[in-house]
């Protein structure tokens, strides 16, 4: 089986990339570009939140859970 690299399993990695995406969301001049990415932080927390669920599961030794 291919290992995947580290950060897809980090979940600070992918919490880090939405607060960034946050931070540019507050410097964004117009409506539109906040919104969307604020949309691209929200689905950088679901990255991290699946990024935990997969280290749980490796740890319990058990395939991880894969749907949304």
């Amino acid at each position: 089986m291919r290992q995947m690299p580290l950060v897809y399993n980090n979940p600070d990695h992918w919490r880090s990339r939405a607060l960034e995406a946050r931070a540019m969301a507050d410097r964004m001049p117009d409506d539109e570009g906040k919104i969307r990415m604020l949309a691209i932080a929200e689905q950088y927390e679901r990255i991290s939140e699946r990024a935990v669920q997969r280290l749980k599961a490796k740890a319990m030794g058990r395939a991880p859970i894969v749907s949304d």
